[in-house]
């Protein structure tokens, strides 16, 4: 009968945990999202500089067959 008796703190103990769990989970989540968003800028940044650097030699060999 005693782990009858338990069984209230157990569950709220249980219920704390998962409350807990739930809000780490939601700043990983958060923290996550704000990552790929910064990556996100990045690759687009980097592409816009090779998308630049490509026209820039295209023009240079478009200049030597003219």
């Amino acid at each position: 009968m005693q782990g009858l008796r338990d069984l209230p703190a157990r569950v709220a103990g249980v219920e704390l945990q998962i409350l807990q769990l739930r809000d780490e989970m939601r700043l990983e989540i958060s923290a996550t999202r704000e990552g790929l968003r910064s990556g996100d800028h990045e690759a687009r940044r980097l592409a816009r500089i090779l998308y630049e650097d490509v026209l820039a030699r295209i023009a240079v060999l478009g200049e030597g067959r003219g």
